[in-house]
């Protein structure tokens, strides 16, 4: 994204929040949020008979959007961007076959459509959804890459503590519906087809930055477990600026 269409979304960003900066925070129901994001990635797997090990730091950006409000209809929807400049060692039989500093990219699509409970100006939004993860070399490079498609069910929440500041808790549990790994370099290509199951959960801080409660900043620490069959876990956190509208 160049730094005209950054200038030209953050200028939309702020008049859209001035034009509603005189309604009540509950009457915003729609949100966007992006920023920054960092994960420290652990992989110890197999692809036949090549063993994947290795952890490694990414960092990268997140962009999302959500419809949210009090006994209603609930959507969100999330994407991410990851990149890390080391490389996750690859051997077979005990001997190194792969060591290299390529790019890895790691990223995920969520898309999720539910209701909100509200409890007691407790925010519950149960949900269904599906998506997709991608972990790896980039595409036609050689390398460890692996992907899933998904159906998750889960939760979001929110309960607000002060007028300046609340907390949640997100859950996700998801089903992989179609799942690939595969190994490729000059003389090895070998992949295979799973089903996993995986988890997300989150815990995030937010503290409104104005008081109208239009723009909000975001703490989000949380694990993902791509895969409970094998050990490929996400330890991560999320720094959003959100507006609200």
């Amino acid at each position: 994204m160049t730094k005209k269409h950054l200038s030209i979304l953050a200028t939309l960003l702020f008049f859209a929040s001035a034009v509603y900066s005189h309604e009540p925070l509950s009457s915003k129901s729609h949100q966007i949020y992006f920023g920054p994001e960092i994960t420290y990635i652990s992989v110890d797997t197999h692809v036949k008979n090549v063993h994947i090990k290795g952890h490694k730091n990414f960092a990268g950006l997140r962009l999302g959007y959500e419809y949210l409000n009090p006994r209603s209809f609930y959507a969100g929807v999330d994407y991410l961007s990851m990149v890390s400049s080391a490389y996750f060692k690859a051997s077979q039989e005990g001997q190194l076959v792969h060591s290299s500093n390529q790019d890895i990219i790691y990223g995920n699509f969520d898309l999720r459509f539910g209701y909100t409970l509200f409890p007691k100006d407790l925010f519950i939004s149960p949900f269904l959804g599906l998506g997709i993860y991608a972990l790896g070399s980039a595409p036609n490079n050689r390398g460890f890459q692996e992907g899933w498609a998904y159906l998750s069910t889960g939760l979001r929440s929110k309960f607000p503590i002060n007028t300046t500041f609340s907390l949640g808790f997100n859950f996700k549990i998801f089903k992989s519906i179609f799942s690939y790994e595969e190994f490729k370099n000059h003389d090895i290509n070998v992949s295979e087809y799973s089903y996993p199951w995986g988890v997300d959960i989150g815990m995030p801080m937010i503290w409104n930055l104005n008081p109208a409660g239009t723009w909000t900043f975001q703490i989000e620490p949380y694990w993902t477990r791509l895969d409970f069959s094998q050990q490929q876990n996400v330890f991560g956190s999320k720094f959003l600026i959100g507006v609200h509208f």
